[in-house]
């Protein structure tokens, strides 16, 4: 699983690969050999307003680990930063609870499954029951993988509406890739707030790296549905503003 070339002093090795755990629309993973040969040197501090699947996070952490010394992670989307927090703080909880969720729904026929998917969704989106970190980080995992396309759609009530994928065996979660993923977050402070609430955090001499949701370039093709408080052509605006040099 991991190569013997870090150093003596570092308690995390150089995994071979790792992998988000959240499937995001729009994720870098498939560009990350483009992104890589972007990237400084050395790189001490790290910082993403716009976290979603953190693609690029995660291979920074595993190959700049002695050199990194924080992070910061953030993003608009509460169920996304309430799972990052529930690895990072709560791991062994939260594997017992997706080994009980997963195989009891694999266990299930197609038809069992989507009535299963949508009980998980209807609870998700009670918004009287006060789930615990846990539990809201076990239900994002679980739709996430199992809803239709991974997308994370939710409508102007905040309410979660992506419908149920039809997939004959799919990957819900790797106890041995989350356990990585444990492991490399721990340098990392995640917020949840808009990406300008994170300047305050950081200094000049963090390397920021910027995803902000895509603006759509139709009324079908819109995929800036990823929270409640759609990210439009005034937060675009603002963007560029703030990343003006």
């Amino acid at each position: 699983m991991f190569s013997a070339n870090r150093s003596k002093r570092c308690n995390v090795p150089i995994y071979q690969s790792v992998k988000p755990f959240l499937k995001c629309l729009g994720g870098k993973t498939r560009l990350l050999p483009e992104l890589i040969n972007l990237l400084p040197k050395q790189i001490t501090k790290y910082a993403e307003p716009f976290a979603g699947g953190t693609a690029l996070y995660w291979w920074l952490a595993n190959n700049h680990w002695d050199e990194l010394e924080k992070a910061v992670l953030n993003d608009s989307n509460k169920d996304f930063i309430t799972t990052y927090m529930a690895v990072r703080h709560e791991y062994s909880k939260l594997v017992d609870a997706l080994n009980f969720l997963v195989p009891e729904y694999l266990a299930l026929e197609q038809n069992q499954r989507k009535e299963y998917y949508y009980s998980i969704r209807t609870q998700y989106n009670n918004r009287k029951i006060n789930w615990s970190t846990v539990t809201r980080a076990t239900h994002t995992i679980f739709l996430n993988h199992t809803g239709f396309n991974g997308l994370h759609r939710v409508n102007s009530k905040g309410l979660y509406n992506t419908p149920f994928g039809r997939y004959t065996n799919p990957h819900i979660f790797d106890s041995v890739q989350l356990d990585i993923n444990y492991r490399l977050l721990q340098k990392a402070e995640i917020t949840c707030g808009d990406f300008e609430e994170i300047e305050s955090k950081i200094d000049a001499g963090y390397l920021v790296y910027f995803d902000p949701p895509y603006r759509p370039i139709s009324d079908t093709a819109n995929f800036a549905s990823y929270t409640a408080e759609k990210f439009g052509d005034a937060d675009q605006v603002r963007l560029a503003k703030c990343t003006d040099v």
